[in-house]
């Protein structure tokens, strides 16, 4: 490891990086991944990408704020699902049919949700994903947290939009279910039309990932059943603690 040369690092994120993120899916191979600065990062590449100045996007309220700020900053007809408690904070389908129109471009949702928790199962998924095949939208869904569902053992790892449409964007990260936030690495999980747009962007904004960073999060995948086990206990454990409370 101390015998590495400090270069660029693989422009595209390193085989064994790309190729073990792939195993967290069903269906991506290596070209349908892209590494980035974070699930932030990655958010941020997708919009940039797809969404331009008047374009319609229907996004979810709470969740992480990338999700309606930036598509609102390039301008875009952002329109807001309110989730409700009543409904366990999950998206109401009727509500998400009324505000997507023959034009929209993208619809954004969170699962599990940030910050409250709710986790869709894949029926509610793939009806989310059926409403934006009516239109042929993009289904951006933000899976920072995917894999640490605790409530279920065995079932950690929810479905994942880009395993379930043709054109659903999965973003992941290695901050959260990982617990390695300074390794600064997230991806975008999509079809191959999207991730060389992607790739055509990060040549002025981003170059590579880091080496070092990519090693790492190599390694981590490789050893994530060793991880998950770890950081599934201490959620466990302090849900618990909550409950208590």
């Amino acid at each position: 490891f101390s015998a590495r040369r400090l270069t660029y690092g693989d422009i595209v994120g390193s085989d064994d990086l790309r190729g073990g993120i792939c195993g967290l899916y069903k269906t991506m191979h290596p070209e349908e991944i892209v590494p980035t600065h974070g699930a932030a990062g990655a958010n941020h590449h997708v919009f940039c990408s797809l969404i331009s100045a008047g374009d319609r996007v229907v996004s979810i309220m709470p969740t992480y704020q990338q999700l309606y700020s930036i598509p609102a900053s390039i301008g875009a007809d952002v329109a807001i699902m309110h989730l409700k408690q009543e409904n366990d904070y999950l998206p109401d389908l009727n509500e998400l049919r009324a505000l997507v129109t023959p034009e929209t471009k993208m619809i954004c949702i969170n699962n599990p949700n940030n910050p409250t928790g709710a986790l869709m199962d894949g029926a509610l998924l793939r009806s989310v994903a059926e409403i934006a095949a009516g239109c042929g939208a993009w289904m951006l869904c933000d899976e920072a947290y995917r894999g640490l569902n605790h409530t279920q053992y065995g079932e950690n790892f929810a479905p994942a939009m880009a395993d379930l449409y043709e054109k659903g964007v999965s973003v992941g990260s290695f901050s959260k279910t990982f617990s390695l936030a300074g390794l600064r690495l997230g991806w975008v999980a999509a079809p191959v039309e999207l991730i060389e747009r992607i790739n055509r962007r990060r040549d002025y904004n981003t170059i590579s990932c880091g080496k070092i960073d990519d090693y790492l999060a190599a390694l981590a995948i490789r050893s994530r059943e060793a991880l998950l086990r770890r950081n599934l206990k201490i959620v466990a454990d302090n849900a618990a603690v909550l409950d208590a409370w």
